[in-house]
């Protein structure tokens, strides 16, 4: 019978560290991103959170122009730096069998040396951003 207290009093202890209030309000964010005036047809969208903010990534898929991150999963209160791939799909063929190759086609100053941004303000449920890019979606980029 000595161990029932004990038990009850380690639930207690455990159970009142549930609820962190700190944890991280989430915002529904969804958007548009637009090629040369035109919906963007397959691409992702990265919200990489600034330098010194502890906030996680975020990571949609954009189809046929469109993009959407719901609130469970959305993004964290803070400013973003906005990374932004667009895929082709190329056709070869190799050893007589038909190959599809994905191929990212945006230039570095849309993902990896983006200088987009996106503020997510704390008191918001939902941000919606239209991403107005120019490139040439014949080229490629490594």
């Amino acid at each position: 019978m000595r161990y029932i207290p004990t038990f009850l009093l380690v639930l207690l202890v455990s159970l009142s560290g549930c609820g962190n209030k700190s944890e991280l309000k989430r915002v529904e964010v969804k958007g548009t991103v637009l090629l040369n005036g035109e919906p963007l047809k397959d691409g992702l969208i990265r919200m990489i959170p600034v330098e010194g903010s502890k906030n996680p990534r975020s990571v949609a898929k954009v189809e046929n122009g469109q993009f959407y991150i719901d609130n469970l999963g959305g993004v964290a209160a803070g400013t973003y730096q906005v990374e932004v791939l667009g895929f082709r799909t190329e056709t070869t063929v190799e050893d007589g069998e038909t190959v599809e190759n994905r191929i990212q086609f945006l230039p570095p100053e849309y993902n990896k040396k983006t200088k987009l941004t996106l503020t997510i303000p704390e008191d918001s449920r939902l941000v919606e951003e239209k991403f107005e890019l120019q490139a040439d979606p014949q080229k490629s980029y490594f």
